[in-house]
């Protein structure tokens, strides 16, 4: 029962992750394709990006047990 709850809801928010992951990179995109000296800002949105994939490898592993 709660269980098979709990995993449904760890990887409906991996999905949740995976599309916000995709969010940033496109923004990521525009924002080289706008402008070349917003390096900076396209570091801290690869850290946080990284982050992101982190923690989504953190739930898939914690769903998958």
């Amino acid at each position: 029962g709660s269980h098979m709850h709990e995993r449904e809801s760890s990887i409906r928010q991996l999905e949740a992750d995976i599309m916000d992951i995709n969010e940033i990179f496109k923004d990521l995109g525009m924002m080289i394709h706008e402008q070349g000296d917003v390096i900076d800002s396209i570091e801290a949105n690869v850290e946080s990006a990284e982050v992101h994939v982190q923690q989504a490898n953190q739930q898939l592993s914690r769903a998958a047990n």
